[in-house]
């Protein structure tokens, strides 16, 4: 009865605790549910009897199929093999096949499992974290069940040899440690290989022995443990890194797994130009980023395609990544989801049609200090939610036709009250185009949070385009003569009259660098030459008007160690420059016709930077090349 009681009342701390934090749903939902024993009519029960058939014969410890079964059979006994022989376990759609609840040492062959809700099932108790070990299941076929084979919360386990095929989901498996997996064929299941994804694990329950004799539809599964300096093969149709450095993910279909792409503790890796898509289903992730025990840091995500996931980049306290170049579009919740990961870049990605939010930022421990910028960010229910995120730089981007929000900024007072601290905002927004009346919510629920949440809303020359501002630019220099109210403690003081274009300037060292343009003028023709340490661009516009250029330059591309020069069809002007730490800030005017802008530095960006990338490639290549043709060499002379 105090067993019961203790366990209710945890049960109904634990959902106060979740409800209340909503977004660590997604990652704990799978491990508080009491698993409960599903209706059977068959069983072996704690003394070793078989009952509800007369087709299984017990010999010992060994219980050997006789013929095929239709039924549900649920095992109360470890230390047992079970042998198929052949025959088939048949449900009707329905129920579980076989079902373990915190056995061991239990081997399961030569069977058939077909036509079940749950083919077998492994999983743990009322009174314990810890699910089936030592499990072995070899030369099995599970098929034509909507879960194949499900270990939750179970480690030391075997799998080997099995066919797994035609299910919904093939294996559906909870991190634990020291699982082996050889020689299964997962073959035209919906979802073949399904991980759940959690921040409670630590990082030893992701280290398992799944090696690439495993195949999904005949490609082999990557799930590298320790490896540095690699290249995925071309082929593999699925990828898990932990505690890898410097691996290359490019150019692979990754589809109908989750996640699509996982990182755990792997720093300084590259995935690139990847179509990424586990179809939406829960809990289904493109790209998984966990920093767990170690340290997730320095990874690029760079021209990928990452589509119909529930989430299409998940980053969980990873530090310094850089997602650039990528289209995320029709996730069902959010495009990218950062939880306390700072320190990040996400620029030039088109970012559309995210049924939450194109981009979440949950930054519950600060600093964040993440920068945001050049994105599209188009017909997702919200443009950007920040929840309790600070110290970050949102700039340059394109944020339109939303549903609801284009930017959400939420310090709700919950936290205040009931956990002691305060959010500290101090985000800065300049640059971005809030185009068909995108709006800015600002959520507080009460005055302390509202006199608290000051964020800055330009950079002090410039600030963002709203085409709902309705105010007015009287010395014509493309900046509004009156601010943009956001509430009372928030305005843009310097409100764009016209949108801000953003150019690419081209990557460098995995870093795409943009070049902001707020202009009266049509652009054309935009190009960076770090030869020549310039940029050039068209211009037009109507004849004998008075045209302005105001262009932000990045300090790291492109900068000047003394003056700037400036030409307008080959004619010098005299520019307005302003600067701060990271960019200059050029404004000149022109009378309009069709001309061609120069603008000249002295210090450009190498041009060689941009090879680095093809340069470790390479590097790369030739190593895997060299240990090849070793082990070839070594080869031939055994045979000798």
């Amino acid at each position: 009865m105090k067993k019961s009681a203790s366990a209710l009342a945890l049960f109904m701390f634990l959902s106060v605790v979740l409800f209340s934090c909503s977004p660590f749903l997604n990652f704990v939902s799978a491990f508080f549910y009491f698993p409960e024993m599903p209706s059977h009519s068959i069983e072996i029960t704690k003394d070793g009897n078989v009952t509800g058939t007369d087709k299984i014969q017990r010999d010992g410890n060994v219980y050997t199929f006789l013929g095929d079964i239709v039924g549900n059979i649920v095992v109360f006994r470890s230390d047992i093999i079970v042998d198929g022989a052949g025959y088939t376990l048949q449900g009707n759609g329905g129920g579980t096949g076989l079902w373990f609840q915190e056995k061991n040492n239990v081997e399961i062959k030569n069977l058939q499992v077909r036509n079940f809700h749950s083919g077998m099932v492994f999983t743990w108790g009322l009174y314990s974290s810890t699910g089936c070990k030592n499990i072995t299941l070899s030369r099995n076929t599970i098929a034509d069940n909507q879960y194949g084979i499900t270990f939750t919360l179970s480690g030391n386990n075997h799998v080997l040899g099995n066919t797994i095929a035609n299910n919904t989901y093939g294996i559906s498996i909870t991190p634990e440690p020291n699982n082996t997996f050889r020689n299964n064929q997962l073959t035209n299941n919906l979802y073949s290989f399904w991980l759940e994804c959690t921040e409670r694990a630590q990082v030893a329950n992701y280290i398992n022995d799944i090696d690439e004799s495993n195949t999904i539809d005949g490609k082999p599964i990557i799930y590298w443990v320790d490896e540095q300096d690699k290249i995925v093969p071309s082929d593999a149709g699925y990828v898990a890194l932990v505690k890898c450095r410097n691996i290359t993910v490019q150019n692979l279909v990754l589809v109908n797994n989750s996640p699509g792409i996982l990182l755990v503790d792997t720093s300084n890796s590259h995935i690139t130009n990847n179509h990424i898509a586990t179809a939406i289903a829960p809990r289904g992730y493109g790209l998984v980023l966990l920093a767990l025990d170690g340290q997730c840091v320095g990874n690029t995500i760079t021209e990928n395609t990452i589509t119909n996931n529930q989430d299409g980049i998940l980053s969980w306290d990873a530090e310094g990544t850089i997602i650039t170049g990528n289209n995320i579009t029709n996730n069902q919740e959010r495009g990218i989801y950062f939880y306390d990961s700072n320190g990040s870049i996400i620029s030039g990605n088109t970012i559309s049609a995210n049924s939450w939010s194109g981009i979440y930022i949950w930054g519950l421990h600060y600093p964040n200090n993440n920068t945001i910028s050049g994105n599209r960010i188009e017909n997702n229910k919200s443009g950007m939610v920040f929840e309790y995120a600070c110290n970050s730089t949102v700039t340059g981007n394109n944020i339109t036709s939303n549903a609801q929000w284009g930017l959400v900024l939420n310090y709700d007072g919950f936290y205040n009250r009931h956990y002691g601290f305060y959010p500290v905002s101090n985000n800065t927004f300049y640059h971005n185009n809030f185009v068909n009346d995108q709006q800015v919510l600002y959520s507080a629920t009460d005055q302390t949070d509202k006199n608290l949440t000051i964020d800055n809303w330009d950079n002090g020359f410039e600030g963002n385009y709203w085409s709902n501002y309705n105010g007015t630019d009287n010395n014509g220099d493309g900046i509004g003569e009156t601010a943009y109210i956001l509430n009372e403690n928030n305005q843009d003081n310097h409100p764009l009259m016209v949108p801000s274009k953003i150019f690419d300037a081209g990557t460098w060292e995995w870093t795409q660098y943009n070049v902001d343009i707020i202009s009266n003028s049509a652009i054309s023709d935009f190009s960076f030459n770090p030869q020549d340490a310039s940029i050039r661009f068209d211009v037009e516009g109507e004849d004998r008007t008075i045209g302005f250029c105001r262009i932000t330059i990045p300090k790291d591309l492109l900068d000047a160690e003394d003056n700037w020069v400036v030409l307008v069809d080959d004619n010098p002007v005299i520019p307005s420059v302003d600067e701060d730490e990271e960019s200059t800030y050029i404004y000149f005017t022109f009378t309009h016709a069709s001309k061609t802008v120069e603008i000249i530095g002295t210090d450009a960006i190498p041009e060689f930077a941009s090879l680095t990338p093809l340069l470790i490639t390479l590097v790369s290549i030739i190593a895997v090349t060299v240990i090849y043709r070793r082990k070839l060499h070594n080869r031939g002379r055994w045979r000798k």
